[in-house]
Parts: C-alpha cells; structure tokens; sequence
C-alpha cells in the first residue's frame, strides 16, 4: 500500500520549529539579562551608539574620580588651615591681651608660642597616603623641617637688638623680609624654597584643570614660624622689658635704650608689631582657605554636571542594549504558545498515511 509522501513539507516543518526555538532561547536570554545582545555585534546600527556612549561615561568615570580624590585633599588642607588659625589666634589673643594689660609675662605665652609652633609644623607636613599637601607638586618631601637653623638666626638677631647693634625698625624688618631671613633659614624644603615646585591642580574634563595650591610657606603659615620663634627667644632671652627704679643693669637682660622709657618704648614696640604681624598672617590664612573653598564650588558643579551627562549616557546605553522586559515576555509567550501548535502540527504531518486519509 503507497503512503502519502510528506516529506518535503516535514522538513520545512522541522525548519520552522529550529528557526522558532532559536528564537524561544534568545528571548529567554534577554529575559534573563535584560539585554537586547550577548555581543556588540547583535545591535546592528546601534552597535556605534553604544560603543560610543560607553566610551564618554568611562571617561566621564575618571573625571569624577580625579574630583573625588582632589574633594577629600581639599577637605584635608581646609581643616588644617582652619586649625592653624584657630591656634594662632589663640596666640595672638594671648598677645593683645596682655599689651591691654601693659604687663607683659612672657613666661604665659611661650609655653603657648612653642606647642602652636610644633603644631603647626606638624599640620604643614599633613599627608594624604604618601602625598604632602603643602609641597606644591614636590609631594613626596615634607615641606618643612624646623632643625634649628631658625632658632639661631632669630637669636642672633635678638642678641644684636639687646646689644644695640640693631634698632627695634631693623629687628622688625629683618624678620619679616623673606630676603633676609631666608624660607631655606626657616627651613622649609629645598624645592619651596627655590621655587621650582608646580602647582597642585585636578583634571576635571578634557580642557579644563582647577587648581588648589597651597603651599606651607605661604606667607600666613611662614609668619606663624617666624613669630612664635621670636616668643621662645625673647623669653628666653630677656628677664623683663625695662629695669625698675634701684635695679641694678648687671643683674637684668632688657629690651635695648639708655632709660626705662627707651627699653620699654623698644620692647613694646616689638610685641606690638609682632601681634599686628600675627593678626595679618590669620588674615593671610583666610585667603589661602577661601581660594580652595572657591576650587571646591568649582569641582562641584563640574562633578555635578558630569554626573548628570553620565546620566544621559547611561540612559542612551539603556535605550540601545537593554530588553523591554514586558515586551519579552508577551513575545515568549506568543512563542510558546505557536511552538506547541507547530510540535503538534509535526506530528500530525508525521503520522498521515492513505489508509488515514482512505
């Protein structure tokens, strides 16, 4: 008995249902990764939209990183700026209290004088990891080191003050001329105190770079050293201001003059510039931390912005790779559903014959 030939139309049933299954396992991947593709290949034109897309927010990435390293050294730097003048002012009150006093113990302040000085020493070297703050670009030296050399100089110059060899407007002049005492005298680091440091800036975008250098021999915190030393040396120094009435001159180092109004007139002279000069250099500090507090609004909005243009790039990616999840599963079922009636339709096919037909 001849059977009806069904085997052209079994292959193309067999056709369809690889054709429908290979589709059944893409959506059921979609479905499981949310993505349209498993290759960059599988977007077809949208394969440049992506690549590009993904390549602005890796770069977006890094800007914002450099601002968030630079965001927390700034941080750093700001506090420590705030602290040093916090101590300073402590200080310079210490100072202009007693001169409104008009009785000057410098044994008070020098205890004082000699803990903000190593105190700010210690906040200048400041570091984030192996990073110092203050050196300018030379961030892998300390950039100051009080070793000594400053306590000798300010002592010398004192010792020719008393001895007469200098008058008060020359002590003072000395002392705050950078060309005469010298930020390597003070003892700040080689390349602060020639000059060949750069400036410490962040890149923010491909063009742009803010800069937030402070360097610690910027002339608030170089006052700060150079004052509190002057303290410890005149306290060490000299035993009162001026000789009183039945003082004997052998028997007391005062400030230099020919009467007690000379040697009080040349003291407080001196301790009257060096609170003035303590009270510029907290002024001087202010500026320092309002120029980084002005490089931290500038990163925040820059950072800002990036993030809402990684936003966009983010959502470009999204609108190119990602699966509609709902439209994915109303197709996967709509495809099960027409593979089960295919299987079944197969299998009808399969099993006609002529007696079936007969």
């Amino acid at each position: 008995m001849a059977g009806i030939s069904t085997y052209a139309q079994t292959l193309r049933q067999i056709d369809q249902l690889g054709s429908m299954q290979i589709n059944l396992a893409d959506l059921q991947r979609q479905l499981a990764t949310g993505k349209k593709a498993a290759f960059f290949n599988g977007l077809d034109r949208g394969v440049l939209t992506s690549q590009r897309a993904r390549a602005d927010t890796s770069k977006i990435d890094t800007f914002i990183n450099n601002i968030d390293v630079a965001k927390h050294r700034m941080n750093v730097m700001t506090n420590s700026i705030e602290e040093i003048k916090t101590q300073t002012e402590f200080v310079q009150n210490a100072l202009a209290n007693q001169t409104q006093e008009g009785d000057t113990e410098l044994g008070q302040i020098a205890p004082l004088a000699n803990n903000v000085r190593n105190f700010v020493e210690d906040l200048l070297n400041t570091q984030d990891g192996d990073r110092y703050l203050f050196a300018g670009s030379d961030v892998e030296n300390p950039p100051v080191n009080l070793s000594g050399s400053l306590d000798s100089y300010v002592q010398s110059q004192i010792d020719d003050w008393i001895n007469g060899n200098i008058d008060t407007d020359t002590l003072i002049s000395n002392y705050k001329d950078p060309e005469i005492l010298t930020d390597a005298t003070i003892g700040y680091s080689n390349a602060l105190s020639n000059d060949i440091t750069r400036d410490v800036s962040v890149r923010v975008d491909d063009s742009a770079e803010i800069d937030y250098t402070v360097r610690a021999n910027s002339s608030g915190f170089r006052d700060v050293l150079v004052i509190t030393s002057m303290i410890l040396s005149l306290e060490a120094t000299i035993d009162k201001a001026s000789l009183d009435e039945g003082d004997l001159a052998g028997d007391f180092v005062t400030a230099p003059g020919g009467s007690q109004q000379e040697q009080n007139d040349n003291f407080y002279g001196l301790f009257s510039d060096l609170t003035a000069q303590l009270n510029t250099a907290i002024g001087n500090m202010s500026n320092d931390g309002f120029k980084i507090a002005q490089s931290q609004r500038q990163i925040n909005v820059i950072r800002n912005t990036l993030s809402q243009e990684q936003n966009m790039m983010k959502a470009q990616i999204a609108s190119v790779e990602d699966s509609n999840i709902n439209e994915i599963a109303v197709s996967l079922s709509a495809l099960q559903t027409q593979l089960e009636a295919s299987y079944s339709v197969t299998a009808t096919v399969a099993r006609l014959s002529l007696v079936n037909f007969l």
